[in-house]
């Protein structure tokens, strides 16, 4: 399953292409690298989150980033069928990564716009195994509403990156 802002796609209209209306900038770039990636691109330039300096551009090659997806499937116990959020920016390594994990380890992947509170839109019995997530999102979301941190509660897993996590952060997470 692909569902991206609400919009559900099948492996062959990723694999088919960008829809040419209806879609956003960032929707548009969520698609593409579906694209390329269902299709067997070889190798991928991304850009670094810029966390421990300026953004740069990274040549990657499939192998690599279908490696990086399974040990992390391993290591974080996920398995096929398991739900994903995608909130961070496909632009980065960090949210393309989350489709990767997504098509190579059989999520189903939920992919929104990258916003500060990304489990506020969603139904308090909404369910999600596994997420990428900023500090700042897990903060405002902390602060936000009780279906929030009942959805984040629930998952398997929460990766957590792009900038350093306060003690203060730390301690509300425990």
């Amino acid at each position: 399953a692909f569902v991206l802002n609400g919009t559900s796609y099948s492996r062959q209209q990723l694999l088919d292409g960008c829809p040419q209306a209806q879609v956003s900038d960032y929707e548009r770039r969520v698609l593409g690298f579906c694209q390329h990636w269902l299709s067997g691109q070889e190798t991928f330039t991304l850009q670094t989150s810029g966390s421990t300096g300026q953004p740069k551009p990274i040549l990657l090659t499939r192998a690599q980033m279908v490696t990086s997806a399974h040990w992390t499937g391993q290591a974080l116990g996920l398995a096929p069928g398991d739900h994903a959020l995608v909130c961070l920016s496909v632009t980065y390594i960090a949210g393309m990564m989350m489709l990767v994990r997504g098509f190579e380890l059989g999520l189903h992947l939920t992919v929104i716009d990258p916003v500060s509170r990304p489990l506020a839109p969603f139904d308090p019995a909404e369910h999600f195994d596994f997420t990428a997530m900023v500090p700042l999102q897990l903060h405002e979301m902390l602060h936000g509403s009780v279906h929030e941190r009942t959805i984040l509660d629930s998952m398997k897993a929460v990766l957590i990156g792009g900038a350093p996590v306060s003690l203060v952060l730390e301690e509300q997470l425990q």
